[in-house]
C-alpha cells in the first residue's frame, strides 16, 4: 500500500510581508503515523517544528522564525512531513 502525504504551509500565505518573530504554521496529513514536520528557508537546513494538535495522521505544527536580522527580500519556505 502506498503512503500518501500532504504538507501545506498555512501561514504566512505566499506573498505576505513579515518582520521580526514570525510563526510558520504547517498542516500535515498522511495515510500513516506522522513522526515530525520540518521547514527550511531558501533550501537551507531543515528546522524541526513543534507539534500543536491533531490525530495520528492529521496534525498542525509550528515553527518560530526570527527574521529580524535578515535582508528585506523574498524567501522561499519549504516544508516536509516525515513518517
Amino acid at each position: 500500500m502506498a503512503i500518501t502525504i500532504t504538507t501545506e504551509i498555512t501561514e504566512p500565505t505566499s506573498g505576505t510581508e513579515v518582520q521580526g518573530a514570525v510563526t510558520l504554521k504547517v498542516h500535515a496529513v498522511s495515510s500513516t503515523h506522522i513522526k515530525m514536520v520540518d521547514v527550511n528557508m531558501d533550501g537551507g537546513l531543515w528546522n524541526h517544528c513543534t507539534f500543536v494538535e491533531g490525530s495520528d495522521t492529521d496534525q498542525r505544527w509550528e515553527y518560530s522564525w526570527d527574521t529580524s536580522e535578515l535582508a528585506n527580500r523574498s524567501y522561499v519556505i519549504g516544508a516536509r512531513t516525515l513518517v
